[in-house]
């Protein structure tokens, strides 16, 4: 049951790449089946409790990150602007929220930390490479990412979206 949503999420994710390279728009009807079926994930390893505290978390994270880009355009413009489609494609925000029910707190920082300095390493090398288009598709990228994480996860017995040990265990090997 697990493999069989995984493999429709990423159907879902594919097409959201496409239309958000393409397009620059996402159907929005994309994003709660993104949200829906990392819920049925969730439920299908955690406890209701649990679980819920995770999402919560994660909403709590991405709210922040929110306030942050609502703040971040206000010192760039001057005012209170609404950073959607100026700053941010409503749909890059609503991939941001639909993705807090795929992952552990921890593992969501991860992804968000890592999938924005890929996105920003990899765009800015499309951009001077390719084509001179600078708007980022952002949900293209983490849905791209997010595909690679399930493969790695398919790949790995010690990893996936909701482990936190190796996380855990290469930042204590940090210190």
């Amino acid at each position: 049951m697990e493999w069989i949503i995984k493999i429709v999420l990423c159907g879902i994710l594919l097409i959201i790449v496409w239309q958000d390279f393409s397009d620059q728009k996402v159907m929005w009807f994309l994003i709660p089946i993104v949200f829906i079926s990392g819920l049925i994930l969730g439920l299908l390893q955690f406890s209701f409790g649990e679980y819920s505290y995770y999402i919560l978390l994660n909403l709590i994270i991405c709210g922040i990150l929110s306030l942050g880009v609502i703040v971040y355009s206000f010192i760039r413009q001057g005012n209170v602007i609404s950073p959607i489609n100026k700053t941010l494609g409503l749909g890059d925000i609503l991939i941001l929220f639909s993705l807090t029910s795929i992952f552990s707190p921890l593992n969501y920082i991860f992804f968000l930390i890592s999938s924005f300095l890929l996105t920003l390493i990899i765009h800015s090398f499309i951009v001077h490479s390719f084509y001179s288009n600078r708007k980022i598709p952002l949900a293209g990228y983490l849905s791209v990412y997010l595909i690679v994480v399930f493969i790695v996860e398919s790949c790995s017995n010690y990893w996936g979206p909701y482990y936190d040990e190796i996380l855990i265990q290469c930042v204590g090997k940090i210190h």
